[in-house]
């Protein structure tokens, strides 16, 4: 069954005979059923057959110069400026925002100090404990971490101190008693 709207929007094709066998011939049932699509379709078989009645003239050879000109100009070619404005205002504009978004949310981009960060000495890990009485794990660490390449994993997992062993060396010392 043919709904009202979906007649009316086939009607100027039904009108020219463009349509299909069978839907040419659901419209026509649909047509024969329906007052409103009927006098619709009516309507616009006399507004065709109107048009066909008026003389032919001619057109005027600027505006039709014109109108030529006006649908080439759709066709342009791909170098045009336009096209390439628009082509690259569509590629920049990606790119800024992941740039913007990298920039404003670094540690959701763990990779970026792999790819900025190119001398040698950017590549250990360092810490500097301002701790008293623990330069002798500093030096024994430091040494350790200068030989090691820590980016795919932890200081615990590459053997170094355990979890346990760096809380007690890192502890603050107790007060010496003082003589008052």
């Amino acid at each position: 069954m043919v709904s009202c709207f979906f007649c009316q929007n086939l009607l100027s094709d039904f009108i020219e005979e463009i349509l299909p066998a069978t839907r040419h011939q659901e419209l026509k049932d649909h047509l024969e059923g329906c007052k409103d699509c009927s006098h619709l379709h009516q309507n616009l078989k006399d507004t065709v057959g109107l048009l066909h009645k008026l003389p032919v003239s001619e057109i005027n050879p600027d505006l039709r110069d014109q109108l030529l000109e006006a649908s080439k100009s759709a066709l342009r070619p791909w170098r045009s400026r336009a096209k390439i404005s628009r082509w690259a205002m569509g590629l920049t504009t990606p790119v800024l925002a992941a740039g913007l978004f990298l920039y404003l949310f670094p540690e959701y981009f763990p990779w970026k100090d792999l790819l900025t960060n190119q001398d040698e000495e950017s590549q250990y890990v360092r810490f500097f404990p301002l701790m008293h009485d623990a330069n002798e794990i500093v030096d024994e660490q430091t040494s350790w971490l200068h030989g090691r390449d820590l980016r795919g994993g932890s200081l615990w997992e590459e053997g170094g101190l355990s979890s346990d062993e760096f809380e007690k060396a890192f502890q603050p010392s107790r007060p010496r008693d003082v003589a008052p």
